[in-house]
């Protein structure tokens, strides 16, 4: 047996979801795979590579140089991107390889398969030792997603996203993979350290107002998996998630949303400092260690102020009783917090231990916020529901995770919204005073049908039920903007920055009614909020340079523009700034690339080009498309400024009649 080593570079891609594709529409699996075989084989060939291995849905590829890997990868993803579209990912790393005969091993083979596991439909995934090799070519950008560390690699990688125009860049948070991230923590032992801490302390209180502390108070971070194979992740974040929900029916008590309170999982900053981040007077910290059918559960109550225990306890269980355990834990915190214990019993929507074990895992990963974790969860979500189609809860997740695939396009809109608002209803049926069947139900109306008044009963009624529900706020505030109620609007995200202190999406959100209301000083304010709170924040930067280039600040637009992150909003919105700079070619040039790969997800950020060309013909074309598409940045058409050319035109309001706006 002959075999040989060498360094290469190592692509690997493969279909998403393409056995369930074959199990629902086997001819469009197979126009897929081919247009993917075609298309790979043509490109890997021009840049000078070799396809290893080609099963149905992936491939193996070889290239004796990192920049036409990557520049043969990007090539490719951009083909697969066109109707029909594939949901292609790709991994590409670099590294030592074996060959023997007719098969291939190594650190390269490996380590690409890991990274290739990360990356998401429409999206191109690189190593750090790629990154290194192609940091200094003009025509290829890439950001950092993080270092992780990486099932059966000994060493954490640094993985890169390619961010060229077209290629999709997902966030941070959503990724999964095989492996995980590698997270940072507080580091004390140098002077320097000290010095950084500091700084960063006297920033936040420069910028930030502390939130005022109350006293009966609490925030409840995610429970830390102790269990001996750390695979209990989703179900400490999931019983936090369910302690958290049973304290906020306290009236008497101020419960910190989700969003700000799991911003500190996996840190280690001092209970005192989150604390007086989050504005609250106690904080509930735990653990969970479980064992076959067992399961223990510690917590603690901890005093802010001075980091005082003010309660702890331990609750070894059979897992069929974590109900009772929860209920058991919300009483002992609530007995320290007011005068008398209430009485926060009543049906906990659960009675099959196995039903709820697989909510939890389905929650965890609808979360991820990519179109592999909401697949995941959808398939956990099922089978909790065969196991328990009593369950309200159940149904809402399954509701917002079809109606979350539905916006991502891996569902046909009429399909996808149509199984969303049946799981939707059927909570309602199920439990009435779940205010999260309501806020379900309420989305669907506002975001597919547009149906405000509908929408607005909906969120009504789960804001009655549930008033310090960040997302119930959220909802409630975003319909207010887009029906330009905005003095409402801003009410209400005010209140959601104060219930949720760190959530960046609340600020940014804020920023946005801000601009709708012309108040283009205080949404500036409230953008640079959440970039103190997330620097990577997608389109942040972009809602700065649109209010500088409406202020007639162009060079500040451009400025601004260019620190933007996500690579589809810096697209987009560049050539919009170029335009005004005079720069109509290369404008012209910029838009007409960015509509051949986002043609069918951007056709109102596309609308917006061209209304603030002045070419309203075009405008409309896309406004239409964008109507037809249900695109959600038609929320905002009443109060956003990129239209004003255009709105004296009579199409206009027949497109405002046409969505009840008028």
């Amino acid at each position: 047996m002959q075999s040989s080593r060498q360094l290469a570079a190592i692509l690997f891609a493969d279909i998403q979801g393409f056995t369930s594709l074959m199990e629902k529409d086997e001819a469009m699996a197979t126009q897929l795979r081919d247009k993917f075989k075609n298309n790979l084989e043509e490109e890997v060939t021009l840049h000078h590579g070799r396809v290893l291995k080609l099963s149905g849905d992936g491939a193996l590829c070889m290239f004796n140089s990192a920049i036409e890997a990557v520049q043969a990868a990007i090539a490719v993803q951009l083909l697969m991107r066109q109707t029909p579209e594939v949901p292609l990912r790709i991994g590409i790393h670099e590294g030592d390889v074996l060959f023997e005969e007719s098969d291939v091993y190594g650190d390269g083979v490996n380590v690409a398969s890991r990274i290739e596991s990360f990356a998401v439909a429409g999206g191109v995934f690189i190593s750090g030792r790629i990154y290194d090799d192609i940091r200094n070519q003009k025509d290829i950008e890439a950001v950092l997603m993080g270092k992780y560390e990486l099932k059966n690699v000994s060493k954490p990688v640094d993985i890169y996203a390619i961010s060229n125009p077209g290629i999709l860049v997902p966030k941070k948070e959503q990724l999964t993979g095989k492996g995980m991230r590698v997270k940072t923590r507080w580091i004390w032992p140098a002077t320097a350290a000290a010095l950084t801490l500091l700084a960063a302390v006297f920033i936040y209180l420069l910028f930030f107002k502390t939130p005022a502390v109350i006293d009966k108070s609490i925030a409840v971070l995610p429970f830390v998996d102790m269990s001996a194979n750390r695979d209990q992740e989703y179900f400490g974040d999931g019983l936090s998630e369910e302690l958290l929900n049973e304290l906020a029916q306290i009236p008497e008590l101020k419960v910190i949303a989700r969003t700000s309170s799991f911003s500190f999982k996996g840190s280690n900053v001092d209970l005192r400092v989150i604390g007086e981040k989050l504005g609250v007077a106690h904080i509930l910290e735990g653990s969970v260690r479980k064992d076959k059918n067992k399961i223990r559960i510690t917590a603690q109550l901890i005093r802010t102020a001075d980091g005082v225990h003010l309660w702890s306890g331990t609750f070894d269980r059979a897992i069929d009783d974590i109900f009772k355990v929860q209920d058991e834990i919300a009483q002992a915190v609530v007995g320290q917090l007011v005068s008398a214990i209430l009485d926060t019993g009543g049906d906990q929507h659960h009675s099959n231990p196995e039903a709820y074990n697989l909510m939890l895992q389905g929650k965890y990963f609808a979360y991820s916020g990519s179109i592999e974790g909401s697949l995941k969860a959808l398939e956990l979500l099922n089978k909790a529901y065969a196991l328990e189609p009593g369950n309200a809860k159940i149904s809402v997740l399954l509701s917002n995770v079809y109606a979350d695939l539905t916006n991502t396009s891996y569902y046909g809109t009429i399909e996808g919204y149509a199984k969303a608002k049946l799981f939707a209803e059927r909570a309602i049926k199920l439990d009435s005073k779940l205010a999260d069947g309501w806020l379900a139900e309420g989305r669907i109306k506002q975001k597919y049908e547009q149906d405000w008044e509908g929408a607005a009963a909906d969120y009504n009624r789960a804001y009655e039920l549930d008033p310090e529900n960040g997302a119930i706020i959220h909802r409630r505030a975003s319909l207010f903007r887009t029906l330009g109620k905005y003095d409402e609007s801003i009410r209400l995200f005010q209140k959601l920055t104060e219930i949720d202190p760190v959530n960046t999406r609340a600020f940014s959100s804020l920023g946005i009614t801000y601009v709708n209301a012309r108040r283009y000083e205080d949404a500036i304010k409230q953008f640079r909020n959440a970039l103190e709170l997330s620097p990577d924040y997608p389109f942040t930067h972009s809602a700065i340079s649109i209010v500088y280039l409406v202020q007639g600040k162009t060079d500040s637009a451009l400025q601004e523009i260019r620190l933007e992150p996500d690579s589809g909003w810096r697209a987009v919105y560049l050539a919009l700034i170029n335009f005004e700079l005079g720069n109509k070619a290369e404008s012209e040039k910029e838009l007409q690339e960015f509509i051949a790969t986002g043609a069918e997800d951007w056709a109102y950020q596309i609308a917006e080009n061209y209304a603030w060309r002045n070419d309203a013909d075009k405008a409309f074309y896309w406004l239409d498309r964008a109507y037809d598409q249900r695109d959600g940045g038609l929320d905002e058409i009443l109060g956003n400024p990129l239209f004003d050319k255009i709105r004296d035109d009579p199409r206009f309001d027949v497109l405002l009649k046409k969505m009840k706006l008028k």
